[in-house]
């Protein structure tokens, strides 16, 4: 008997190369017929972003699957604000005459909200996919102990995409059974084939941003925000005290102007702003540093430390980063409690001290980085539809 196709519908909020190789990959499975309904089309260089105003991600975000862009309603449009997408079309979209399951993006925007009612009201089965982090802050702990199990209990699997991830879905009360670990991952083969046409360039990437011979390049990326802590990074190259290094911040944001004043005040003359790259620039960087810095006090996952990983980078990560644990190893990198400088700076000591330590985290950062791929997961996500199919009394049902 031939196996069941499945018509799985994705509510995605933006498109971004992050997601892209997975959408692909679920569209190439021949038991998978995927469609993508986007709430927003930020980063086609269309809309305007909080942080990065208008700009484009120099990436096919688009290509290899069926996208449908659906009509936001709110009236001042944006995925930043809870209120900022309303698309009443879900209702219909979603719906089970069109598909056997949905892939529902978290509990933002209030768009998600209407995709999960759509779902509840139509019958149509729910796989939970968020980046909710176990070690990340609480800032409502009424949510997460009153509204989320609440809504967990409605969702018939969940795609964990690391190891605090389902360890935060466990914590709301989700039973084993319905997680499936789907990693959260990059296009592992576009940054390798970066890594591989640059390395030959890196004397000449490095000599185009000025940086001397023995010069060490400690790498931000990332939006220009509170929660991220960049200040914590300039503050610690400020106690370093080393004149060997130099520092790249790569992203725009609203505390520009204000890490901008940072630098003059603590008398920090290696540092440059690089402003927003698309993913092509942004790989120069990656392969002119040495060392990449993540020191978020708050971060589901951070995608960027995966790209880091895949050119070969030590990183040096704080502590409540989703990806600690599962990527950010002692064979890898170094973490730090969030907002200590102190302690982020005597990370970065040795580090700079011992360029064969930077060699062996490197090393390892790409060896492990090659086993965390969306390499599988397109047959997780089959899984995860046979498990509700069977929970809903046979494979016929769903």
């Amino acid at each position: 008997m031939e196996a069941k196709r499945y018509r799985l519908a994705v509510v995605a909020i933006r498109p971004q190369p992050y997601n892209s190789p997975l959408y692909r990959s679920l569209a190439a499975h021949p038991r998978i017929d995927l469609t993508v309904y986007y709430l927003l089309d930020e980063g086609l260089g269309k809309t305007r972003d909080l942080d990065y105003r208008r700009f484009e991600w120099g990436y096919p975000v688009l290509d290899g699957y069926r996208s449908r862009f659906l009509r936001n309603r709110a009236p001042r449009p944006s995925g930043a604000r809870f209120t900022g997408a309303f698309h009443p079309e879900l209702f219909c979209r979603l719906h089970l005459r069109h598909h056997d399951a949905a892939v529902v993006p978290g509990w933002f925007p209030s768009s998600v909200w209407l995709a999960h009612w759509a779902c509840w009201r139509h019958g149509l089965p729910v796989l939970m996919r968020s980046d909710a982090n176990a070690a990340d802050p609480v800032r409502r702990p009424w949510v997460r102990t009153l509204v989320l199990p609440r809504l967990f209990r409605r969702c018939a699997a969940f795609l964990a995409v690391g190891s605090r991830n389902a360890a935060f879905y466990r914590g709301c009360g989700v039973p084993e059974e319905k997680l499936f670990l789907a990693p959260y991952a990059v296009d592992n083969d576009f940054f390798q084939q970066q890594r591989a046409a640059l390395q030959p360039r890196r004397g000449e990437l490095r000599r185009q941003l000025g940086l001397p011979d023995e010069a060490l390049l400690l790498l931000y990326a990332g939006r220009l925000v509170p929660q991220k802590r960049p200040g914590d990074l300039l503050a610690a190259v400020a106690r370093l005290d080393d004149a060997r290094v130099w520092l790249a911040l790569v992203g725009e944001g609203p505390e520009r102007g204000r890490l901008e004043q940072q630098v003059a005040a603590l008398g920090l003359r290696r540092v440059f702003f690089a402003g927003f790259r698309t993913q092509a620039e942004l790989s120069e960087y990656y392969m002119a540093a040495d060392i990449f810095v993540l020191p978020s006090e708050r971060e589901p996952w951070g995608l960027v430390v995966n790209e880091a990983m895949n050119f070969g980078l030590p990183v040096v990560v704080s502590q409540v980063a989703g990806a600690v644990g599962d990527l950010v190893l002692p064979g890898t990198g170094r973490t730090f409690p969030p907002g200590d400088v102190d302690a982020l700076a005597a990370c970065l000591r040795p580090l700079l001290a011992d360029a064969g330590l930077r060699a062996r985290l490197g090393q390892g950062a790409l060896d492990r980085i090659r086993q965390w791929s969306h390499a599988g997961s397109a047959e997780t996500f089959v899984r995860a539809l046979e498990f509700v199919s069977h929970r809903r009394g046979g494979a016929e049902s769903l």
